[in-house]
């Protein structure tokens, strides 16, 4: 997942001349990732096993959850499907 999101950083650099353009569906993404990488994190952790690391898993569910239906259909930026005819 890290060489994914690394790869994907590295493409828009040469095409917009930025890394991060702060569109919804990068950030809510990189939110996700986030969630993710707490919860390999938490579960590495002593103390971190069972319902606490479970939660934070479905915190990243939903993250990407959201990512995928609101932001692709609700809300308009550069890698989303509303507005478009």
């Amino acid at each position: 997942m890290f060489h994914a999101q690394r790869g994907g950083n590295l493409r828009p650099l040469g095409r917009r001349g930025c890394q991060w353009g702060w569109d919804p569906k990068e950030t809510v993404a990189f939110v996700s990732w986030v969630c993710y990488v707490a919860y390999l994190h938490a579960r590495s952790t002593a103390g971190w096993r069972g319902k606490p690391a479970a939660w934070i898993n479905v915190i990243g569910m939903i993250a990407v959850l959201f990512n995928l239906f609101f932001i692709n259909l609700a809300i308009s930026g550069l890698h989303s499907y509303a507005g478009t005819s």
